[in-house]
């Protein structure tokens, strides 16, 4: 069993080295649509959409990078974890900033919730890594909001 676990830990640390497809040769508007539209295409029962008013600006490879993984995992959490049937993503951009929203309408965040643990830890430490803020409340009526904003330039010592 030991070994079981160290070999899965070993493959999820290689699995986030790895580039998601199509980021590089895409570009990251189209990624996105991408991983939004393989979730659409699922057996989940929910039904997600993907908002971007306009182009994406340019933005530096830590940035589109974590931008892409923080959708990847938000989306995975709610498949898991929501209950939801229906999930909105949202990308917008303005004063110098690519802001992300995630919503559902599922169960929400459970009153002992630990957001310092798995992917919401992730996300956290994505968004930090690249001088971002990140947010995460139960919305109004019912299910979570998830608010994300990146600068649109590297924090320092990113490269673009």
């Amino acid at each position: 069993r030991q070994a079981v676990r160290s070999s899965h830990e070993l493959l999820r640390g290689m699995l986030r080295q790895l580039r998601p497809h199509g980021l590089d040769s895409q570009g990251l508007a189209p990624a996105l649509r991408e991983l939004v539209g393989s979730w659409q295409q699922r057996e989940s029962g929910i039904d997600f959409r993907l908002d971007m008013p306009g182009p994406l600006p340019s933005v530096g490879e830590s940035i589109a990078l974590a931008l892409y993984r923080i959708v990847q995992e938000a989306l995975t959490n709610v498949v898991r974890h929501s209950g939801a049937r229906h999930c909105q993503v949202c990308i917008t951009h303005a004063h110098g900033y690519l802001t992300l929203s995630v919503e559902d309408d599922g169960a929400g965040l459970p009153a002992d919730a630990q957001p310092a643990r798995g992917g919401l830890c992730g996300m956290a430490e994505r968004v930090d890594m690249v001088g971002g803020h990140l947010e995460i409340r139960r919305a109004d009526a019912s299910g979570v909001h998830l608010r994300v904003k990146l600068p649109l330039v590297p924090h320092q010592g990113e490269s673009q």
